[in-house]
């Protein structure tokens, strides 16, 4: 995920043709790929509950985290998708 990413990015800052499109992909893939790892952890941790000794469910940093990586995905998303060059695309 980090290297789509990265690549997303890459073609954004060196203003490659079709740039803003490879970077919402990107930016759509991370906001996708964090939705159930960030909701998974925060309804067990709701519920108090451990599903395996070796990864605890009850860690709250952990669902922060992972809370703060997904509303900036899904921000950087939203930007990316109203910004001109993506209206743009396919006229």
């Amino acid at each position: 995920m980090s290297g789509f990413l990265c690549l997303g990015f890459t073609t954004l800052a060196n203003e490659i043709k079709d740039s803003s499109s490879v970077n919402a992909r990107s930016l759509a893939y991370a906001t996708g790929g964090m939705f159930v790892p960030f909701f998974d952890h925060l309804a067990s941790y709701l519920r108090v509950e451990t599903f395996g000794a070796d990864h605890p469910q009850t860690d709250l940093e952990s669902v922060i985290t992972k809370g703060v990586v997904w509303g900036i995905c899904l921000i950087c998303l939203v930007i990316t998708m109203r910004s001109n060059d993506i209206r743009g695309m396919g006229k």
